[in-house]
């Protein structure tokens, strides 16, 4: 997500009080991928006449992998929409078993376990929510990337200064910033975030305190919830949406 300022203040805080208020988001990360797979086969199985499903006969078909992949699938789907504690502690036993072939898999039917479990056990109606690169103490997890003004890299003493200010603004609004690296083209970090804060009012004055001390930030960044971008995927997007003519691309 690149920092254009598409919407207003006013219009994120819209967004925000439409937001329920007794939210959970889930700590694991899922591949969106994986979840809309499962989604279309949850989609196709409610349209199927119902099956009983066995948990013991289940569990043994699982754990054959001369299976085919879309048949534990599917049955890992059902495993994770019927709403037990006998069907998570199966998930939860093959998910330390699995392959790594299915394991993603697995894994995202046991966060559907949970939910609903979670769901049924609690007088409250309550909303989970899964992303890409998942959260911890009911924030999301959001991976950054700020980029230097000028045609040099970050220098060790604006490393410092970056470090100090980020993490003093995160201090402010209950915002945790983990595993800042430094790379000759820019810098990045993860950060966790409350869902009530938009991610512009920490990361402008974050920035804005930076460039007091040189003007060394380019106002615009990247971030994503998604999951963390390779190398050359981050150098694409920094040339292609955020400084199109950055030298240090280019040597």
């Amino acid at each position: 997500m690149h920092s254009n300022d598409e919407y207003s203040s006013d219009d994120l805080r819209n967004i925000l009080d439409e937001i329920p208020e007794n939210i959970r988001v889930m700590d694991e990360g899922v591949d969106p991928e994986i979840q809309i797979e499962f989604l279309q086969i949850i989609s196709e199985i409610q349209k199927e006449k119902p099956v009983p499903v066995d948990i013991v006969k289940s569990a043994t078909l699982l754990r054959n992998e001369n299976e085919d992949l879309e048949v534990r699938k599917r049955l890992l789907v059902r495993l994770a929409t019927f709403p037990g504690i006998e069907w998570y502690k199966t998930l939860e036993t093959y998910l330390s078993e699995s392959s790594t072939e299915i394991r993603p898999y697995a894994l995202y039917a046991l966060q559907l376990s949970r939910m609903l479990l979670l769901s049924d056990l609690s007088d409250n109606d309550e909303t989970y929510v899964t992303t890409g690169l998942g959260g911890k103490s009911n924030k999301f997890r959001i991976y950054c990337v700020i980029i230097p003004e000028g045609d040099k890299p970050f220098s060790d003493k604006q490393a410092k200064i970056i470090t100090r200010e980020f993490n003093f603004y995160a201090a402010q609004k209950d915002i945790e910033v983990e595993n800042f690296r430094f790379l000759y083209e820019y810098a990045s970090f993860a950060i966790l975030l409350p869902f009530d804060i938009p991610l512009n009012d920490f990361m402008h004055p974050a920035i804005e305190e930076c460039n007091h001390y040189g003007n060394f930030i380019c106002d615009g960044f990247f971030a994503t919830n998604v999951k963390i971008p390779t190398h050359k995927e981050i150098l694409d997007v920094i040339q292609e949406k955020i400084k199109p003519n950055n030298n240090l691309l280019q040597t």
